[in-house]
């Protein structure tokens, strides 16, 4: 660690030396940053940082009513499976699976969290009297800590909780490891199907969420973590265009076009700005965009999205991105 810290100080100082533009992008894009990346990733940094920034909105958060949004159900209503959206931080959102269990008898509430990075605000809701919940299991998309940040507390309050995640990425505190297509079920009522979708992270997975009794994949949820947002994807950290396209075309074809996802966080109006000038003629990605607006300016979100939008206005979906490159 020492070692990153030591190039990362002499190449910022050096691009600071630089008289070209160009040049000092090029140092910061291909150097600089990967740096500061590799540093990032290490527990003790990056959970520091995480941490702060927590910190930074918790005060603000608590000043105000838990914010939360009902975000429809798995299957109908009648199933009572509900789907709760938690935004923190400035964009994240962690979901919240809520379905109940019979024990002798003694109907309970428990909870799936998807991405739980704030683990006092995911705790001040599952406690909250008209909840009163359980958590059975943590689904991590992936390794950054603005995904996996609190699963090391949640653990330690839930010690019987599942934590989900990549055998590639090895997010924080997990418990099972799970590869590209592997299933398994939670309480004999979720079935989930794990799809690899590698460019963001290594290791980057998404969660494919349906009922045990009904596993119909259009009525099916699909959680994209940092990989699949509505009008764009996700920044290229661990991949390249190349990769993203193969991820992206692996998708349409494992992912029901109907299904409804969940993304990690709201950055859908500055990626529909993208998606205009890449395709400054497309209708559709103007219309998003101008619904988005309307949606943010309201205070909600613009998740989920389904395929069969995506492939209207999203230029990684629709490829003309690639053309581009």
């Amino acid at each position: 660690m020492g070692v990153w810290f030591f190039l990362l100080i002499i190449f910022s100082l050096f691009a600071l030396l630089i008289k070209s533009s160009k040049a000092r992008i090029f140092l910061f894009s291909n150097v600089i940053r990967p740096i500061g990346y590799r540093l990032y990733l290490f527990e003790f940094i990056g959970m520091f940082f995480h941490r702060l920034m927590l910190k930074n909105t918790k005060e603000e958060r608590e000043s105000k009513p838990l914010l939360y949004h009902k975000m429809g159900y798995l299957g109908s209503q009648d199933d009572a499976i509900e789907i709760i959206g938690l935004p923190f931080l400035t964009d994240n959102y962690c979901y919240i699976i809520l379905y109940k269990v019979k024990y002798q008898d003694v109907e309970v509430t428990k909870a799936v969290a998807v991405d739980p990075a704030d683990h006092e605000l995911l705790t001040s809701f599952l406690d909250r009297s008209d909840i009163n919940a359980t958590l059975s299991t943590i689904l991590t998309t992936h390794k950054h800590w603005d995904h996996a940040g609190g699963n090391i507390e949640l653990k330690n309050k839930y010690p019987e909780a599942v934590i989900v995640g990549s055998t590639i990425d090895k997010v924080a505190a997990c418990t099972k490891f799970v590869n590209d297509k592997d299933e398994f079920t939670i309480d004999g009522i979720l079935n989930v199907r794990i799809v690899l979708t590698p460019c963001h992270t290594a290791g980057h997975i998404m969660f494919v969420v349906s009922k045990k009794s009904n596993p119909n994949q259009k009525d099916a949820i699909v959680f994209s973590g940092d990989h699949l947002f509505v009008g764009g994807c996700g920044a290229l950290f661990e991949g390249n265009m190349k990769e993203m396209k193969n991820s992206m075309n692996k998708i349409k074809q494992e992912v029901d076009w109907d299904s409804r996802i969940f993304c990690g966080h709201e950055y859908s109006t500055r990626l529909l700005q993208v998606a205009q000038r890449v395709e400054p003629d497309n209708q559709e990605a103007k219309l998003k965009y101008n619904w988005a607006m309307r949606q943010r300016y309201n205070k909600l979100p613009t998740v989920p999205t389904t395929l069969r939008q995506e492939v209207t206005y999203n230029p990684f979906l629709r490829e003309a991105i690639y053309t581009m490159m």
